[in-house]
């Protein structure tokens, strides 16, 4: 091997030894070097000659990164200017904003300049105090966060969850909330129906001892900037009383909460003493400010009297599935979307992602039914891997999205599709039922059964072509019917297959038809973009979707398959077409 002594110098060192150059050099009126040049590739730092009153005289350095120009270089003021300055991180770094140009390789320096002047202009706007305290507050997540970091390594500092969790749907009004704080440092809080610990459980938040607590909820739409956070308790107090028009005292909730642990009969006569409050009583006491979807949280620590209560900030961590899946963008469909309730029958190749894809999209209600257990060889196209061996797929993959999605209410049912929507489903269980075995019989089934079993609602067929040459979605609406001859081969397929595609295993019924999981998760992604459109009700008239390769691709196969009229005769190997039809229009074909 080379030795890296000997290797040709890269773009970034000959851009990092231009900058070097012209900042020993020429800049060397406004920038002295820190530190002698050690030679290799490293972080290099220059002081910067800057006088001007935001930065209460203390110094500027520009250093540039050993990545330099691939990341441009990055400008430091004092530490101590974070949460003073907007846009001052804790390690006194400035973001300006500035990303990196191909043309920096080029024309280094010119970077640096670019760096340079962004800075000025950061320090002039600094003059103005209305622009700083704007900026601080579009960005109070972030400031939030860091003033919340600094106090967890304070001295002074409270003991207090190491991370915490929310979990709040709905409009934000004055409320009260339970919290669980486990051993492992986690805290959650929750409200409405909600029980933090079943939440905490299911997502494995949860661990070692439990202490349960009360949560107060404010809903506080005013500037939040460092001067206005409240740093004790009658500031925060003060600004409960503020933003609920004095409606609510935070003295008085607490002392609401000591009252609700005290023994009914002691309560009664107005006597409260500590021989009244077992240890398990004891309970952790949280404030959470809520402004636009954003939440702020402050942990309350000992007791009410003699002294108030100490406070300590918290930075909260939304966990809810407004925020989880949507980041609030679309909350009214979203919100919709979650309604539904719909049935899912297999659970193979296609149907895992399919469900991946939907319960992440905001489908929370999901039942899905398949008979088989999961395999070794179900590795190699499957959501699911070797940690679900032996179980059933639909009861291993309810369990995986429940785990990990929040909100999702996936039920798995090990059961053959066709019994279970004769014996047991009933009209008005699901607004919608997505069949994705691929099997014939089963879409013959459900034209029979789905008046007596499902009722009018809509049904969507999807299911893959061999070697997933074609991928199809059929959309029957309500009060549509899937023929019972079950046409798919016939007027849905791009191709018939010869009987030799299967590739059979010595066992009774096995063998499997060779693709692999990009090429079912590409389907799965084909399919989820339809029925999402079809539960948010934005197509009304029974469709067929098609996605279908080239003729290049169905020449490369193995079998001879004789393609149909829709497979495109233009493209390459790894090309493809879609295409959308009415059901109407295709079934009209067989006549």
């Amino acid at each position: 091997m080379l030795d890296r002594t000997q290797r040709a110098p890269s773009a970034l060192d000959l851009a990092a030894q231009a900058v070097e150059d012209w900042l020993d050099g020429a800049g060397s009126a406004f920038a002295t070097r820190l530190g002698k040049d050690g030679g290799g590739r490293r972080a290099r730092t220059w002081l910067l000659a800057v006088d001007h009153p935001v930065l209460d005289g203390k110094p500027v350095s520009l250093i540039v990164p050993r990545d330099f120009p691939a990341n441009p270089v990055q400008i430091r003021v004092n530490k101590k200017l974070c949460l003073v300055l907007p846009h001052v991180e804790e390690d006194g770094r400035v973001c300006l904003g500035m990303e990196a140009w191909p043309v920096d390789y080029a024309h280094p320096v010119h970077a640096v300049d670019r760096a340079l002047e962004i800075f000025e202009g950061f320090l002039e706007r600094c003059r103005d105090p209305s622009w700083i305290e704007k900026e601080l507050h579009r960005e109070r997540l972030a400031y939030w966060g860091r003033w919340c970091l600094r106090r967890r390594r304070a001295h002074d500092r409270r003991p207090a969850p190491k991370q915490t969790f929310i979990s709040h749907q709905g409009a934000v009004v004055t409320g009260r909330g339970l919290a669980a704080v486990y051993e492992n440092g986690n805290a959650i809080l929750t409200f409405g129906e909600q029980d933090p610990n079943i939440l905490a459980r299911r997502h494995r938040l949860a661990g070692g001892t439990m202490t349960l607590g009360d949560v107060l909820l404010i809903g506080a739409e005013l500037a939040w900037t460092p001067a206005t956070w409240p740093r004790d308790f009658a500031q925060l107090d003060a600004l409960i009383g503020q933003a609920t028009e004095h409606q609510t005292s935070l003295q008085a909730w607490l002392q609401e909460c000591e009252d609700a642990t005290m023994p009914a009969h002691r309560r009664q006569k107005g006597i409260s003493t500590k021989a009244d409050r077992p240890s398990k009583s004891i309970r952790r006491k949280f404030v959470v400010l809520a402004q636009k979807g954003i939440y702020y949280g402050f942990q309350l620590s000992g007791p009410l009297a003699p002294s108030a209560p100490a406070v300590e900030p918290l930075f909260l961590d939304r966990i809810d599935p407004t925020w989880a899946l949507t980041r609030d963008h679309l909350a009214p469909v979203f919100g919709e979307r979650r309604k539904k309730k719909v049935l899912v029958l297999g659970c193979g190749s296609l149907a895992s992602p399919l469900l991946e894809l939907l319960v992440r999209a905001g489908v929370a209600h999901v039942h899905v039914v398949d008979a088989q257990a999961f395999q070794a060889e179900n590795c190699s196209r499957h959501v699911l891997g070797m940690s679900a061996l032996g179980k059933n797929k639909a009861v291993a993959m309810a369990e995986r999205l429940n785990l990990e999605i929040p909100g999702a209410r996936v039920y798995g049912v090990a059961a053959l599709a066709v019994p279970w929507i004769d014996q047991v489903c009933s009209p008005g269980d699901y607004d919608l039922v997505i069949e994705a075995t691929g099997e014939s019989s089963v879409r013959t089934a459900i034209s029979q059964l789905k008046t007596r079993s499902l009722g009018a609602i809509p049904v969507i067929y999807a299911w893959m072509e061999p070697y997933c040459a074609a991928a199809h979605a059929v959309l029957e609406c309500a009060n549509d019917s899937w023929p019972s001859h079950d046409p798919a081969d016939e007027l849905v397929n791009a191709a018939g297959w010869p009987e030799q595609t299967r590739i059979e295993l010595p066992a009774c019924s096995a063998g499997f038809h060779p693709y692999g999981a990009a090429d079912a998760f590409f389907a799965a992604s084909f399919v989820a973009e339809r029925v999402i459109a079809a539960l948010d009700g934005l197509i009304n008239e029974s469709m067929v979707w098609s996605w279908v390769r080239t003729k290049t691709f169905f020449e490369s196969l193995p079998v001879k398959a004789h393609t149909r009229h829709i497979v495109p005769s233009r493209g390459g190997h790894f090309d493809s077409t879609t295409l959308t039809r009415s059901l109407d229009e295709v079934l009209r074909e067989s006549k």
